[in-house]
């Protein structure tokens, strides 16, 4: 009987094992690769000016990327909304590009092949993206999972700020980042 417990136990633990290295087959987006992508739009950025605000993976090692929006943050930042050109490959996320003082040419450039409309609001102008009712997609992200559900914004709010939302079902509530008008990021505990 013992012995067939620790048989049953092994198994089970190899299996642990096995899901988690099958559930770790994420790649992280490195700035050099969002600078390349920028770059392919004709305006040179180099890795040194690119921040991630969080850690980005992806299901494959090199995904292509695209520039999806680009907004002013002030004169020396904009905030560009990237994703694979194929999305079953990562979620979109965004980063910082620091470009120094008279950014506008820089920004019209990097705007300019931008498939989506540009903002040149600031992120604390308190100019809400997401307001009380809408729907939106809530990204939540845990140690080994990334999750995409449809939900719906119970505040409104700007790009940054912490909202709560709750699923169509309307049986969980989330607290949640604004990321731009249809998309909201939080954190699986």
């Amino acid at each position: 009987m013992m012995r067939t417990k620790l048989i049953l136990w092994a198994i089970m633990a190899a299996g642990a094992v096995n899901s988690a290295a099958a559930g770790s087959d994420r790649y992280a987006i490195s700035a050099t690769s969002v600078a390349a992508a920028i770059s392919l739009d004709g305006v040179q950025v180099s890795q040194d000016q690119i921040t991630f605000p969080t850690g980005v993976v992806a299901t494959t090692q090199a995904p292509v990327l695209k520039v999806r929006s680009v907004e002013k943050l002030d004169d020396e930042r904009l905030l560009a909304r990237m994703e694979c050109v194929n999305s079953n490959e990562c979620l979109p996320f965004i980063v910082d590009i620091r470009v120094g003082l008279g950014s506008e040419a820089q920004f019209a450039a990097i705007a300019k092949n931008a498939p989506r409309s540009l903002s040149t609001t600031p992120q604390g102008s308190g100019a809400p993206a997401v307001h009380s009712g809408a729907r939106v997609t809530l990204m939540l992200d845990g140690e080994h999972v990334h999750i995409r559900i449809p939900a719906i914004c119970l505040q409104g709010g700007a790009p940054g700020q912490l909202i709560r939302v709750t699923g169509t079902d309307h049986r969980l509530i989330y607290q949640a980042q604004v990321i731009d008008a249809s998309v909201v990021k939080g954190r699986l505990k």
